[in-house]
């Protein structure tokens, strides 16, 4: 008899002598991979087994000496190509012993790997079925690539545990795909409970986190080589240092964003910049463990974008109230003196509200241009500044406008020939406006305004020289349509003269000279305008 008349051949492996009872097979499952399946037996000992090979029909069958199942005889009809069922029974030796038998029928033949988890658990695994590939004699040509350690981490697994230990979990996910692994000693020392589990279609790299993490265990990858160990270790090669390019955005409002939960609790991250002193921080450098980079880069992704930008158009306008406008410019008047060219203002004039004594409008370019042209009809109007800036969207822009005036200031000590030295100390009075614009939806922009205004009111001193300076400051929030103005006013100045009349000669003379003098004091009230556009940059 030849071999290939051989129809039936049965191959007996006996793994354990002896019979042994007491074994109890508690759980059965099947776990789902990418390119293999995984049947796990959980034992409440050690179990003794057999196992037998039938190569037609194609079956597996698996004895468990002395076993005992509690649930009955069954039979299962799968979809885990090439097995399409597998059944448990009892089976009565001629000795009379009760064996359990566990049976795999496939549609063809398969090969079966039987590996030991732990004490207790037996897994038995077979790769998916693949079309068979006939392939020439010649193969020299061809480079076979082996799976990196990185890419069986993306394969994706289905797992179903209960009450299984820590350390056989992660040895069948590592056996399973050939992964070089070393373990911290603790983990076989582990005490905690048992985990159970179920998990379908996760890749292998998030079903390790999770089981460990949840454990006060961590794992990294260094050369191919898994390490797993307790979370608060810090190993060297477990951190990995990366500076990445900055596009558009600065590094230190991304480094503050990485801070609130991106970065895992060893992570840091530090901004800084490849220019001079002040200028933008064009880099950072993130350093992390490997496994939460791809969230640190997608952050990171996602906040460096180009920024729109926002030009602010400011104008400082100073007018002088007439007899009629002590409470501020009476705009109706002034159109009466110019003449019936305003347009229709209703409902164009938008009143924002008062903000520290100043008044506020949001005004349309119709009627903004109409209030210029009246402002410019009077000799007693005049632009003082007209700066203009752009900015990034919520970025603060600054604008300050001023005049230094020199004041003459006496020494303590007196000069060589008793006459006291001077000497000059210059005064600031400016307008300082800091705005910061936001863009909201609907083509609105909100402006946040830091406003400081400086006036001179007087003089004091001798020779009425040194001048008395009026600060006013506030801060206020408004938001108005893109390439509308904004309308501040209501910052009235009182300004004070005295003119004073002589009689030439006579009004000069000592004690009688008032006689021929007149003194007049004259008042008057001027108002700052300021104008605030800001528009979006296309």
């Amino acid at each position: 008899m030849t071999l290939c008349k051989i129809k039936r051949l049965t191959l007996l492996l006996f793994i354990a002598g002896g019979f042994v009872t007491g074994q109890t097979l508690e759980d059965i499952a099947i776990v789902d991979s990418e390119t293999s399946y995984f049947l796990t037996l959980t034992f409440d000992e050690v179990p003794k087994y057999r196992t037998s090979e039938v190569y037609e029909p194609p079956s597996f069958t698996i004895t468990f000496t002395g076993a005992d199942w509690g649930k009955g005889d069954f039979a299962r009809r799968v979809m885990t190509d090439p097995l399409y069922q597998y059944s448990i029974r009892i089976v009565t030796t001629s000795f009379g012993r009760e064996d359990l038998e566990l049976r795999l029928d496939f549609f063809s033949n398969t090969e079966i790997k039987i590996n030991k988890s732990g004490d207790r658990k037996i897994i038995v695994s077979w790769e998916k079925f693949k079309d068979k590939v006939e392939v020439e004699p010649d193969t020299s040509f061809l480079e076979i690539k082996k799976m990196t350690a990185q890419d069986a981490l993306q394969q994706t697994v289905s797992l179903r545990f209960r009450d299984a230990t820590i350390e056989d979990v992660v040895r069948l996910l590592f056996v399973s795909y050939g992964l070089n692994m070393i373990l911290h000693p603790d983990l076989a020392d582990y005490e905690g409970e048992g985990i159970t589990l179920l998990l379908k279609d996760v890749t292998i790299e998030v079903a390790l986190s999770l089981i460990l993490k949840m454990n006060g265990y961590d794992w990294y990858l260094d050369n191919e080589i898994i390490i797993v160990k307790p979370f608060d270790l810090t190993l060297q090669g477990e951190l990995i240092t990366i500076v990445y390019d900055l596009k558009f955005a600065d590094g230190e409002m991304i480094s503050a964003a990485l801070g609130n939960g991106v970065l895992s609790t060893k992570g840091t991250s530090a901004a800084f910049t490849t220019g001079i002193s002040g200028s933008f921080n064009d880099k950072l450098m993130v350093t992390d463990i490997e496994a939460n980079l791809p969230a640190v880069e997608k952050l990171i992704n996602s906040l460096d974008q180009k920024t729109q930008q926002i030009h602010i158009s400011v104008k400082f306008i100073e007018t002088t109230l007439s007899a009629d406008e002590h409470l501020g410019i009476n705009w109706g008047l002034r159109a009466d003196l110019v003449g019936p060219t305003v347009p229709d203002t209703s409902g164009l004039f938008v009143n924002i509200g008062h903000w520290n004594e100043l008044s506020m409008a949001q005004l349309t370019l119709p009627v903004f241009t109409s209030i210029l042209q009246l402002l410019t009809t009077d000799n007693e109007t005049r632009l003082l500044q007209e700066p203009q800036v752009t900015t990034f969207n919520n970025s603060p822009a600054n604008i300050n406008v001023g005049t230094s005036i020199p004041v003459l200031v006496p020494q303590a000590e007196g000069g060589v020939f008793g006459v006291n030295p001077y000497t000059f100390e210059t005064q600031n009075v400016n307008i300082n406006l800091q705005v910061t614009p936001r863009i909201n939806a609907e083509e609105l922009i909100s402006l946040a305004i830091n406003a400081q205004i400086q006036a001179i009111i007087g003089y004091v001193g001798p020779d009425a020289d040194r001048p008395i300076i009026s600060t006013r400051s506030t801060q206020t929030n408004v938001r108005v349509a893109d390439g509308r103005t904004l309308l501040i006013g209501g910052l009235i100045l009182n300004d004070e003269s005295q003119a004073v009349d002589k009689v030439p000669f006579l009004g000069n003379l000592p004690i009688i000279g008032k006689l021929f003098t007149n003194t007049v004091t004259k008042t008057s009230q001027r108002e700052l305008l300021i104008f605030i556009t800001p528009s979006i940059v296309s």
